[in-house]
């Protein structure tokens, strides 16, 4: 539940979405990775959320193939049952955010091994949350040797105002870590820029404002039931909350624009402090919210770090451990460090962490909890 706050100022936009918007994305997703009526594709996530009804069951109504559903809760109490569906339903196409990935990892590791044959799978697509290069490699690397091919990942970019996905690329792990995994080049019929504050188109290699356009892309919401017109350029183009950058010819999403922290007098991704953290052996995979406190929300201004400790972990160890991991990393220590229950994360409908649910844990925030010592 938000608190009262929270819930106050928040205002629902719905994206309304024609025929035209659909269809045209299902075709150019089709097109784009030979998908057909032989593609046997697996859905965990809700059917009243984009990715669930849009992005796979209409597209694979489109498309006349095999399509199965399955309950997200019952995956999500236990990760592993994704890919025992995908097993024995000889699937070859799926998807999850990059926190499915991890938790995968995580129970394999646990000792949990499986007599799976994953070589079918040839689109496991990656997106509706920051695509992790050590997230995504370690995915790759526990599930050779049960056969996934080493070009399944396929890193993707989307939004409900595009109908959902309409980048994306095949993972190849780099030779160095990079900072930010690239995901792809626009389907048919979609195209995308990366402009300055005033518009301008900038060069390859310079991060700015992730513009889009094309048949999949709204031009209004519905608030409250009345249309709204949506942020666009003079030109027409969507304006998004995301920042790019093009690289050898490939969209590289760095993150949103309100997700800058500054640390050190260096800006950083809330999201690569997240990384950071969760590769701390304390820490449970998909669990670490990374953000700048509020400008009028809390008493003092910082980086707020939350997470939830692994079963077993003292929270006072674990809080420190962060801190720690943090400073060394980042050139400096987060302001405020407390370690949540899993009832105490909220989640969205696709298990992504609310992060700004979580502002009102926050020291001086309205209604949220005391401040706990770090």
């Amino acid at each position: 539940m938000l608190a009262p706050w929270l819930d106050a100022q928040y205002v629902s936009k719905a994206v309304p979405l024609t025929h035209r918007h659909v269809i045209g994305r299902a075709h150019a997703t089709a097109v784009a990775r030979g998908l057909g009526e032989h593609t046997r594709s697996l859905n965990w996530m809700p059917l009243d959320h984009i990715s669930g009804i849009v992005m796979f069951h209409v597209r694979d109504v489109f498309l006349g193939c095999h399509q199965v559903h399955a309950d997200t809760a019952w995956v999500r109490a236990d990760p592993l049952r994704w890919l025992d569906l995908a097993d024995s339903g000889r699937i070859d196409t799926t998807w999850a955010p990059s926190p499915a990935f991890a938790q995968v990892v995580d129970r394999l590791e646990e000792g949990r091994p499986r007599s799976w044959d994953l070589s079918r799978l040839r689109y496991v697509m990656n997106g509706g949350a920051p695509v992790k290069e050590r997230v995504a490699r370690r995915f790759l690397e526990a599930l050779a040797p049960y056969g996934l091919p080493p070009d399944a990942v396929h890193p993707g970019w989307g939004m409900p105002e595009t109908a959902s996905g309409v980048v994306d690329s095949v993972f190849r792990p780099a030779d160095a870590p990079r900072r930010f995994v690239p995901v792809g080049v626009p389907h048919p019929g979609v195209s995308v820029r990366v402009v300055d504050e005033r518009g301008r188109v900038l060069p390859a290699g310079a991060t700015g404002r992730l513009q889009v356009t094309g048949v999949p892309v709204v031009r209004a919401y519905l608030e409250g039931g009345t249309p709204r017109p949506a942020p666009l350029s003079a030109d027409g183009w969507l304006v998004t909350d995301d920042l790019a950058f093009v690289a050898d010819g490939e969209l590289v999403v760095t993150g949103r624009a309100d997700g800058l922290v500054e640390l050190n007098g260096a800006s950083w991704y809330g999201h690569e402090i997240e990384d950071a953290v969760e590769e701390l052996s304390c820490v449970l995979p998909a669990s670490a919210v990374a953000r700048a406190f509020p400008a009028d929300g809390a008493a003092a201004s910082g980086l707020a770090v939350f997470f939830r400790p692994r079963p077993g972990i003292a929270p006072a160890e674990a809080e420190e451990r962060v801190r720690e991991r943090v400073r060394s990393r980042f050139g400096a220590g987060p302001a405020h460090v407390e370690a949540l229950a899993e009832h105490e994360l909220p989640r969205t409908a696709t298990g992504k962490l609310r992060r700004s649910v979580l502002a009102s844990r926050l020291p001086g925030a309205r209604h949220g909890h005391p401040e706990r010592k770090a």
